[in-house]
């Protein structure tokens, strides 16, 4: 996949899974609710506010195409759809941890690691890393 189709499918999957609403408005995928791991498709906890999600196509074509190898070891089966499900993985996990730490805080990054920040343009004293 190139990084298009990455985002393409991330933007699918999100909208299929997690908030039928999701956007993505100035770099970022603004997120309404999120399941943390119910595995019931839209049975997810309402964001008020919302949650940003900031990432771009090419940082996501990166960190999956870098975590293929782990992400088939993991889930198995092809690489890309493999290395999206090791990526909502460490994002459940991310927040999970993130929202019983802070409940304030509102932003994820994408990189240099995921961390759960109050504000992304000051990225303050994230979360431990959570390395991909």
């Amino acid at each position: 996949m190139d990084d298009e189709e990455f985002f393409a499918e991330l933007t699918r999957r999100l909208r299929e899974h997690v908030d039928p609403d999701v956007q993505y408005l100035d770099g970022a995928f603004v997120l309404h609710r999120w399941d943390f791991a119910t595995d019931v498709p839209l049975a997810a906890t309402v964001l008020d506010p919302p949650l940003r999600f900031h990432i771009t196509a090419r940082q996501l074509g990166t960190i999956c195409r870098d975590m293929a190898a782990d992400a088939v070891s993991a889930f198995g089966g092809q690489s890309a759809p493999a290395a999206l499900n090791l990526l909502l993985a460490h994002l459940d996990e991310t927040l999970e941890v993130g929202f019983d730490r802070d409940p304030s805080r509102r932003h994820v990054l994408a990189e240099p690691y995921l961390a759960f920040v109050s504000d992304p343009a000051t990225p303050d004293q994230p979360l431990p890393p959570f390395e991909l």
